[in-house]
């Protein structure tokens, strides 16, 4: 399975919570590009990636940003480290792990991305690097 699309063609349906990653914001916005916006004063960031098989992954902050917990006590962007997963298939956190917590492939980077996103979404994250 790989990544193909990124909050794009997708209708809020058949999800829930699979797991958690921990990851910096500014990582997922480098793979993933900026979250898109949502509806829901519970989150504030998602990301929603499709697959190549029709399975989707949702990667979001749940009741710690400022629209649930106010400006005086929500967290930036910037500031979460903890995010929750949801897919419609609980094996696509696989998928999902594998590429957030490899670590720095020495220049292979690109070779990397390939194993797991479409070469169209490689190089929208080679041209950000």
């Amino acid at each position: 399975m790989k990544i193909t699309d990124i909050n794009v063609g997708y209708a809020q349906s058949h999800s829930c919570k699979i797991g958690s990653i921990n990851c910096s914001y500014e990582k997922l916005c480098l793979l993933f590009g900026e979250p898109k916006e949502i509806a829901c004063f519970k989150t504030d960031y998602e990301w929603t990636l499709i697959l190549n098989n029709g399975d989707h992954i949702n990667i979001y902050d749940w009741k710690i940003g400022k629209s649930y917990c106010g400006e005086d006590y929500g967290l930036d962007g910037e500031d979460i480290t903890h995010w929750n997963v949801g897919s419609n298939n609980p094996n696509t956190i696989n998928i999902l792990n594998n590429l957030i917590n490899a670590e720095d492939w020495g220049g292979f980077e690109e070779l990397k991305l390939k194993m797991f996103m479409s070469n169209k979404l490689v190089k929208c994250i080679m041209d950000r690097i």
